[in-house]
């Protein structure tokens, strides 16, 4: 899975193989850093921004999303309450909805990747 690639808007290429890798990096002399964690990798990507590097806000939410706890599903961030939110089964997708106003997360092929969706919707 990629989180960004090198292209117009990124200096950085970050993906998921066997660890969390920054391919072609320029921050380190072998031009590959891999760590273990996403937070590890946060923490590279702000070097990267301190330096200058084009890093995608897109990457950093979605890290930051993919973060949280499993089970964890954030709040709307329109009216900011918890436990208002309901999946929705659209056909054969999913989606996250708040009851209170209505905002609705991307569809998604299951539950999860419909949590995973809203909370990265709602972290930007």
């Amino acid at each position: 899975m990629s989180f960004c690639k090198k292209g117009k808007d990124s200096d950085v290429y970050v993906f998921v193989g066997s660890k969390i890798e920054c391919n072609d990096c320029s921050l380190v002399e072998d031009y590959s850093f891999t760590c273990e964690t996403l937070p590890e990798m946060l923490e590279h990507l702000k070097q990267h921004s301190l330096a200058g590097h084009k890093v995608p806000k897109k990457a950093i939410c979605s890290i930051k999303a993919d973060c949280l706890p499993e089970n964890y599903i954030l709040p709307c961030f329109h009216c900011e309450e918890e436990g208002t939110l309901e999946f929705l089964k659209l056909g054969e997708h999913f989606q996250v909805q708040c009851k209170d106003c209505g905002c609705k997360g991307p569809l998604a092929s299951n539950r999860e990747v419909a949590k995973t969706f809203w909370n990265r919707v709602m972290i930007r």
